[in-house]
C-alpha cells in the first residue's frame, strides 16, 4: 500500500504531484490536507508520508476488525483479494473507511470509554473523504432492530436497482448534481468533482456492480441470522453498515465512481463470512462446502465487476503485477 508506483496508479501520481499543497488550497478534505502538509513541512518525502500514513490507518482498521471477528487470518486472506487492490490506490477512501470500521468495532464493545472513541472515530471520518458523512446514519439506525433492517433490505435490493435505471434513462442526474454542489462547495475543485460524479455511467459496469451487491446481500443475510454466540449489537452494527451501502445504489446512475458505497458493503459481507466460517465446526461438511463454493463464485463475480482481469486503459490487470511487485514498479515496460 505504501509503495505503489506513481507510474502504475493514476491516483498515486496525482497525490504525489499535489503533496506540497497547503490546507488553505482546499484541494482535498481538511483532515487529509493537514496530515499530508504536516509531513511535507517536516521534510518527509511523499513516499515516506504514504508508508507512515497507510501504516497508521491499517492499524486503525485492524483495531476495529479485532473487535468484530475471531477469524483474523480468514478475514485478511479474503480482504487481500478484495477490496485491497482498490484501497491501495484510493487513499482518502481507505483512510475514511478505516476510521468507520474502527468506530464500529469499538462501538460493539461493552467499554463505555471505547464506545466514545468509536463515536469520535466515525465523526471524524468525513475529514478524510466526504462520503464518510453517510455513516452518520449509523447513529440513527442503531436504535432499530437489525432484523427489521434486513426485512427492509429484502425489498430495497429489488426496488433500488429499478430506481437506478429510471434515473439513468430518465436523465435525472441534474437533481443529484444540485445536491452534490452543496456537499462539495468547500473544495477548490468542487465544480470539477460535481461534473465527474454526475457524468452518468456505463450501464454494463453498473449491472455488474448491482449483481455483485445483490448476491453478496443474499449470502450476508443467510449468514448474519445464523451466527451463534455472536453479540446482537455486533450483528446490528454490521447490518447497518451493509444497509447504508445498499441505500446508495441509485447513485450509480450518476457515476460508477459511487461503487465505493457498494464496495464497503461487500467489505462487511467478507467480514461476516470470516465470522460465519469460523463457527462451522466440521471442515468439509456440507455447510462448510456450500459457504466456500458460494464465496468463490461471488469473488469471481466481484473481481470481474471491478475489472481485475481487464487490460484496457481503465482496467486493473495492467497495474496489479506492479502493485504486488511481480514486475519492477520502478520502470515502465
Amino acid at each position: 500500500m505504501g509503495t505503489v508506483s506513481p507510474y502504475h496508479s493514476f491516483d498515486t501520481s496525482a497525490y504525489q504531484y499535489m503533496y506540497n499543497l497547503p490546507p488553505i488550497s482546499h484541494r482535498f478534505e481538511s483532515g487529509y490536507m493537514h496530515l499530508s502538509y504536516y509531513f511535507y513541512l517536516n521534510g518527509f518525502t511523499y513516499e515516506a508520508f504514504r508508508i507512515v500514513s497507510y501504516a497508521l490507518f491499517s492499524i486503525t482498521m485492524a483495531i476495529g476488525i479485532l473487535q468484530l471477528t475471531p477469524n483474523i487470518v480468514g478475514f485478511y486472506s479474503l480482504y487481500l483479494i478484495f477490496p485491497f487492490f482498490l484501497d491501495v490506490t484510493q487513499v482518502r477512501q481507505f483512510f475514511m473507511f478505516s476510521l468507520v470500521i474502527c468506530g464500529v468495532g469499538l462501538l460493539s464493545t461493552n467499554n463505555k470509554f471505547f464506545r466514545y472513541i468509536g463515536i469520535f472515530s466515525i465523526l471524524i471520518s468525513p475529514l478524510f473523504q466526504t462520503s464518510g458523512l453517510v455513516y452518520y446514519l449509523l447513529f440513527i439506525l442503531i436504535k432499530v432492530d437489525y432484523k427489521k433492517i434486513l426485512k427492509i433490505m429484502d425489498y430495497l435490493i429489488w426496488i433500488l436497482p429499478i430506481v437506478t435505471f429510471v434515473i439513468h434513462y430518465g436523465n435525472l442526474n441534474r437533481i443529484f448534481s444540485k445536491a452534490l454542489e452543496l456537499v462539495l462547495s468547500s473544495r477548490s475543485n468542487g465544480a470539477e468533482s460535481v461534473n465527474l460524479y454526475t457524468q452518468g455511467s456505463s450501464f454494463s459496469i453498473v449491472i455488474f456492480y448491482i449483481l455483485s451487491i445483490s448476491i453478496s446481500y443474499y449470502m450476508f443475510r443467510k449468514m448474519i441470522v445464523k451466527l451463534e454466540n455472536y453479540a446482537e449489537n455486533k450483528k446490528k452494527l454490521l447490518t447497518i453498515v451493509f444497509f447504508i451501502g445498499i441505500l446508495f445504489i441509485p447513485l450509480l446512475a450518476s457515476s460508477s465512481d459511487f461503487e465505493r458505497f457498494i464496495r464497503n458493503s461487500i467489505f462487511i459481507f467478507i467480514l461476516t463470512f470470516s465470522i460465519y466460517i469460523s463457527q462451522v465446526k466440521i471442515i468439509g461438511s456440507t455447510e462448510w462446502t456450500k459457504g466456500w463454493v458460494g464465496l468463490l463464485c461471488v469473488l469471481i463475480l466481484i473481481t470481474t465487476s471491478w475489472r481485475y482481469w481487464d487490460t484496457s486503459v481503465t482496467g486493473r490487470n495492467q497495474f496489479l503485477p506492479y502493485i504486488i511487485k511481480v514486475k519492477n514498479p520502478n520502470k515502465l515496460e
